[in-house]
């Protein structure tokens, strides 16, 4: 992991509609694996059943605990 993640999150009639990494600077390879967690969490509506990447761990984590604290920020 090479610093910040920023992530947009899209929440429309209280569903996940749409994830977005807005700003990375992560190994471009290990971003490249990751990506696809974004598209796992709007299918799944949540982190129940995403799990990281092998050999992008980190970064999968990154963009799961950046969707996570998003959701949390937008609740309150």
């Amino acid at each position: 992991h090479e610093g910040n993640l920023t992530v947009k999150v899209t929440i429309k009639n209280a569903k996940i509609e749409s994830v977005e990494v807005t700003q990375q600077n992560e190994t471009p390879n290990r971003y490249v694996m990751a990506e696809p967690i974004t598209r796992k969490i709007v299918s799944k509506q949540g982190f129940d059943e995403v799990d990281a990447v092998t050999g992008a761990t980190e970064t999968s984590d990154a963009i799961i605990n950046a969707v996570a604290k998003a959701i949390v920020s937008a609740m309150k």
